[in-house]
């Protein structure tokens, strides 16, 4: 599963709404791993 986010912010002082920035971004991976560590598949339900 992966799951993206964007943080946007409006500045302060700013005052035209539409002024938007992107500050940061990330994609998050979620794996299922089995006892050893290892990457496992998931079951079916």
């Amino acid at each position: 599963m992966k799951i993206s986010v964007e943080v946007w912010i409006l500045p302060p002082n700013e005052k035209d709404i539409h002024s938007l920035y992107k500050v940061t971004e990330a994609v998050f991976v979620m794996v299922a791993l089995d006892a050893k560590g290892r990457i496992r598949t998931l079951p079916s339900s």
